[in-house]
C-alpha cells in the first residue's frame, strides 16, 4: 500500500484567519518519526457541550509530516479558561457541515 506524499503544512492542514476561541488541547505523538506536538480544540470539539455547541469528537490519529500515522498520546488537556489560539497554532475547527458524524476538522491558524 503506497503512503500519501506529504510534502507541506499546507497539504495538512485547512487554514483560518477568523478569531478561533480555544478550551483545550490534545497531544499528539508519531512513533515513526518520533515529532510530537499539541493541537488545540475549538470550542465545542471535545467540550461536551458546555459552551454552547453540540460536541464533536476529534480523531485519535491524524497525519503526520513523514508521512505516517501520529496519535492522540494524553486524552483531553483542559486550559484554565477559554482563549484565543495564536498564529501558526494548530487547532480541531468546529465542523459546520451539521453531517451526523462530524468531528473537529485538523487546521492551522494565520491571523489575517
Amino acid at each position: 500500500m503506497n503512503k500519501p506524499e506529504i510534502n507541506n503544512e499546507q497539504s495538512i492542514y485547512r487554514q483560518s484567519n477568523n478569531i478561533v476561541n480555544v478550551h483545550g488541547c490534545m497531544r499528539y505523538k508519531c512513533f515513526h518519526c518520533g515529532k510530537s506536538f499539541s493541537v488545540f480544540l475549538e470550542i465545542g470539539v471535545e467540550d461536551d457541550g458546555r459552551n454552547g455547541r453540540p460536541r464533536q469528537p476529534c480523531p485519535m490519529f491524524i497525519a503526520c509530516e513523514c508521512g505516517e500515522m501520529m496519535q492522540d498520546i494524553s486524552g483531553y488537556l483542559p486550559l484554565p479558561s477559554i482563549r484565543e489560539v495564536l498564529p501558526n497554532m494548530k487547532y480541531f475547527a468546529y465542523d459546520n457541515s451539521k453531517k451526523e458524524y462530524a468531528c473537529g476538522i485538523i487546521s492551522i491558524y494565520k491571523k489575517g
